[in-house]
C-alpha cells in the first residue's frame, strides 16, 4: 500500500461500524487492521466475555476496547438473571484494561436496588481500569410493589445462583430505605469521571401514580475537581444535589436535570437556586420538568431570575412558568427576564451574561396544542434579545447540550 499506515488509521477514526465492517472485507491486511476499531465499543454479555479470555478468538483485542455497555434483561421479572448476569459480566470486565466509558443498565425491584449498585460498583473498584474512568452511566428501572410485574423478594432469592447471592451480600438485610440511601457514601464511586450519567426510573414512571421515591446514586460525587457533563433523571434530584458535600463542581460546562413524577419536594426555583451554587460555570444547561412545577410568577416578576448569577451561561432548555398560558403576553414577560439577566446593571446578573446565545422555554401539550412548543428568546449581534415561538422538531434540528 503506497499511502502510510498513519493516514489510513487517522481516516478509518471518522468511518461509521458499518463502514468499517465493508472496509475490513477488503483483504485480511484491510480486516487486521479494522479490527481494534470494531471493538472499541462493546456490549458485554455472558457470551462476549469468554471470546475476550486468554486463548478466546478475541482475547488479542482486549486493549482496543475502551466503551463497554453492560446492560440486563429490560424485563423486571428476570431480576434473578439480572444479578447473575452483572455478577458474570463485572468478573469480565477485569479483562479490558484500558477502559474509559462504562454504562451499566439494570432493571430491579426496590429490594434489590441497592444492593446490586452496591455490589457492581464494589466489584468495579478492583478493576484495574477503574481508576482511570472518565465516563460512567447507570441507569436504573425499578419494579415497584404496585407494579404487575413485581415480584417478591423471597421469591427472587430462591432463584438465584449460590454464586448471585455471596455477589450481592447480606445488602438486602439493610432495615430500611433511608438507611441504604445514607450507605450510598461509602459505596466506591469513581474519583476522576469527566462525564456522568445517572437516570431511576420507575416501571409506572408514565402513570398517574405516585410511589416513594426512589434514590438516585451521587456516581459523581467524587469528582468534583474533574467533571465536565453531567445527566441526572430522578424523582430525587433536589435531595440528591443538596446533599453533595458544599464545594462546588467547578468544571462542569453541560449540565441536564430532569425531575421525574413523584418529585414532590419542591419546585423550579429552590433547584436553580442549588444548581447555581454547585456548578457556577455551566454553559449549557437542560431542565426537562412538567408544567406543575410549583413556581408562580406575577406579571412584575423576573423569571428564574438565579440564572442571572450563571456567568458563562450560553445555552438553556427551561420549562415554561407553571402559571403562564402560552400567548404574547406571557412571551413578553419572558423575554424581558431574560433581557434581565444579561444586564449587568441588575444586582442578580454578576457577569452580564455576555456569552449568552438563547433561552429556550418548553410549553407542554395541552388539549387544544397536542404538540410540545419552544418560545426561544436569542441575543442578536447589537445586544438585544429576540423571541421567535417554534414548534419543538424546529428546534431539535440544532445541536443540544446532550443527546438522549
Amino acid at each position: 500500500m503506497d499511502t502510510p499506515l498513519d493516514i489510513h488509521l487517522l481516516i478509518l477514526q471518522y468511518l461509521t461500524v458499518s463502514d468499517l465492517k465493508a472496509y475490513s472485507l477488503c483483504s485480511k491486511w484491510h480486516r487486521d487492521l479494522v479490527l481494534p476499531l470494531l471493538f472499541r465499543s462493546l456490549r458485554l454479555s455472558q457470551a462476549s466475555a469468554r471470546a475476550f479470555e486468554i486463548g478466546g478468538c478475541l482475547g488479542h483485542l482486549n486493549s482496543s476496547v475502551r466503551r463497554v455497555a453492560l446492560c440486563g434483561s429490560a424485563h423486571q421479572s428476570d431480576i434473578a438473571r439480572n444479578i447473575d448476569l452483572a455478577r458474570i459480566c463485572c468478573e469480565g470486565l477485569r479483562l479490558f484494561p484500558r477502559i474509559v466509558a462504562l454504562q451499566v443498565a439494570i432493571a430491579v425491584t426496590p429490594e434489590f436496588h441497592f444492593p446490586l449498585v452496591a455490589a457492581i460498583v464494589s466489584k468495579l473498584s478492583a478493576c484495574p481500569f477503574y481508576r482511570n474512568l472518565k465516563t460512567f452511566s447507570l441507569h436504573c428501572t425499578v419494579a415497584i410493589a404496585t407494579s404487575p410485574i413485581y415480584r417478591p423478594p423471597e421469591a427472587i432469592q430462591g432463584e438465584l445462583s449460590p454464586d448471585g447471592l455471596k455477589f450481592i451480600g447480606g445488602l438486602t438485610e439493610l432495615p430500611s430505605y433511608f438507611a441504604k440511601a445514607r450507605q450510598c457514601i461509602y459505596i466506591p464511586w469513581p474519583l476522576a469521571l469527566e462525564e456522568a450519567s445517572t437516570t431511576t426510573l420507575n416501571s409506572l414512571q408514565h402513570t398517574s401514580m405516585t410511589p416513594l421515591p426512589l434514590p438516585c446514586y451521587p456516581i459523581f460525587r467524587n469528582s468534583a475537581a474533574t467533571l465536565k457533563r453531567l445527566k441526572i433523571v430522578s424523582a430525587t434530584v433536589y435531595a440528591l444535589l443538596t446533599a453533595l458535600p458544599a464545594s462546588p463542581y467547578p468544571s462542569v460546562g453541560e449540565l441536564w436535570l430532569a425531575p421525574t413524577r413523584g418529585d414532590g419536594t419542591c419546585g423550579v426555583r429552590p433547584l436553580f437556586e442549588r444548581v447555581v451554587e454547585a456548578f457556577p460555570n455551566v454553559r449549557d444547561l437542560r431542565f426537562d420538568m412538567e408544567e406543575h412545577t410549583g413556581t408562580w410568577y406575577r406579571p412584575s416578576d423576573v423569571v428564574y431570575t438565579m440564572l442571572g448569577d450563571l456567568a458563562k451561561l450560553q445555552r438553556a432548555q427551561l420549562p415554561w412558568p407553571h402559571n403562564m398560558s402560552l400567548n404574547l403576553v406571557s412571551c413578553g414577560l419572558l423575554q424581558f427576564s431574560v433581557s434581565k439577566w444579561a444586564n449587568p446593571c441588575v444586582p442578580s446578573a454578576k457577569g452580564g451574561l455576555q456569552d449568552l446565545k438563547y433561552i429556550d422555554f418548553v410549553a407542554g401539550p395541552t388539549w387544544s396544542r397536542p404538540e410540545h412548543a419552544i418560545y426561544r428568546v436569542t441575543r442578536r449581534p447589537n445586544g438585544k434579545m429576540e423571541g421567535i415561538l417554534m414548534p419543538l422538531k424546529v428546534a431539535e434540528y440544532e445541536t443540544q447540550p446532550f443527546e438522549d
